[in-house]
């Protein structure tokens, strides 16, 4: 969508699950050689502060980062194809 890798953002929630298994979770990441920034750092991407033209469209699990990029990009999305 934005013709380039963007930096993400993950979140965890505190809870046993993510507990048990962060070490092998940040392993993983640092075998595909992912990189760790803070928060702040990513933030700074124009990719993370699009132009709010946000139209609400949602999916089972709720309004999607997705649709938010593409309508500012002018990027056409067909949400129907979703599973």
């Amino acid at each position: 969508m934005f013709g380039r890798e963007i930096p993400h953002i993950m979140v965890l929630h505190v809870n046993r699950l993510n507990a048990d298994v962060i070490d092998q979770l940040l392993k993983r990441f640092e075998q595909k050689h992912y990189l760790f920034k803070t928060l702040d750092s990513v933030l700074t991407d124009p990719a993370h502060d699009p132009p709010d033209r946000f139209l609400p469209r949602y999916s089972k699990s709720g309004p999607l980062w997705g649709y938010r990029w593409a309508e500012a990009l002018d990027v056409r999305v067909n949400g129907n194809l979703e599973t």
